[in-house]
């Protein structure tokens, strides 16, 4: 899975992944690897990395088995991304979601109720 935050913060610091690989004592192969997902950043490379790029770790660090939830209400949407670092922060945004959904859930089903008409067969 191609890590797309770091990818992007690096782009932004305008960085070159041979920059990255020489900060990282490794060659630009070994580094392109990592950022593309082939081989797994453990966690001091993921520490020397957001010291390298001035950057807090939770705004580049991505897990390999990385999920997206996705709750589109009307033209809003929000995206929840799960991972190790931010668990708490997550849970807390889901049960936030939930309670959104279930609230909109409860307004729906009353219109339904509303909207039904007797059969008068």
């Amino acid at each position: 899975m191609i890590k797309f935050k770091l990818l992007e913060a690096r782009k932004r610091k305008k960085f070159t992944q041979e920059q990255m690989a020489n900060a990282l004592y490794m060659n630009i192969s070994n580094y392109s690897r990592r950022e593309s997902g082939q081989i797994k950043i453990n966690t001091n490379e993921w520490q020397k990395i957001a010291e390298i790029l001035d950057v807090p770790l939770e705004q580049i660090y991505e897990t390999d088995d990385e999920f997206f939830l996705s709750i589109q209400k009307k033209s809003e949407t929000h995206d929840c991304t799960i991972s190790d670092l931010c668990n708490s922060q997550v849970l807390s945004e889901l049960e936030h979601c939930i309670g959104k959904i279930e609230e909109e859930l409860g307004k729906l089903k009353e219109e339904v109720k509303n909207l039904k008409v007797p059969n008068t067969g």
